[in-house]
């Protein structure tokens, strides 16, 4: 994919979030394919299967991988996004599915990516050629970790079958 400087740590809690900065949360980092939400100033939000997440604390949401021990990174990215924007976005969907979306379309719509961007791996290649990834940490990560797994569209949407039985 690209080299990723992960800068290790042992919790969370010591993350500065900054007002009006993306982050992207990667949820099971050592898995195929991960999970993916995102913040913006305090408010988190995902897009799942069972639903969504909309502005719920970073605070809570970062204890719960703390406390759960959750293989994670924490993408600090310098794009600027409106909080507004944000809840608008992620009012358009009731839930991620085989047939309308991925956790990672809401997060897709937010920016003004070039069509060619669709996946996470996609994604992070863009923002590290156009340096807007300003830190990547990771927390909880397996000994070896070595990057995120490649995976494609057909893994994404057996696990979403698979999630949504």
């Amino acid at each position: 994919m690209f080299d990723m400087q992960i800068l290790q740590t042992s919790t969370l809690k010591s993350i500065k979030f900054k007002q009006g900065k993306l982050f992207l949360w990667i949820w099971y980092a050592d898995k195929i394919p991960p999970h993916i939400g995102c913040s913006v100033n305090e408010a988190y939000y995902s897009l799942k299967v069972s639903g969504k997440d909309e502005a719920l604390n970073v605070s809570k949401v970062a204890s719960l991988v703390d406390y759960k021990r959750i293989p994670f990174l924490l993408i600090e990215t310098d794009l600027e996004i409106d909080l507004i924007k944000l809840n608008h976005v992620f009012c358009n969907y009731s839930s991620a599915s085989v047939e309308t979306a991925t956790c990672l379309t809401p997060i897709l719509e937010l920016v003004d990516f070039p069509n060619e961007v669709c996946q996470l791996k996609d994604l992070l290649v863009y923002l590290d050629q156009k340096e807007r990834i300003k830190h990547i940490f990771g927390v909880h990560l397996p000994s070896g970790y070595s990057g995120l797994k490649e995976y494609g569209r057909n893994e994404i949407q057996e696990r979403l079958r698979k999630l949504k039985c």
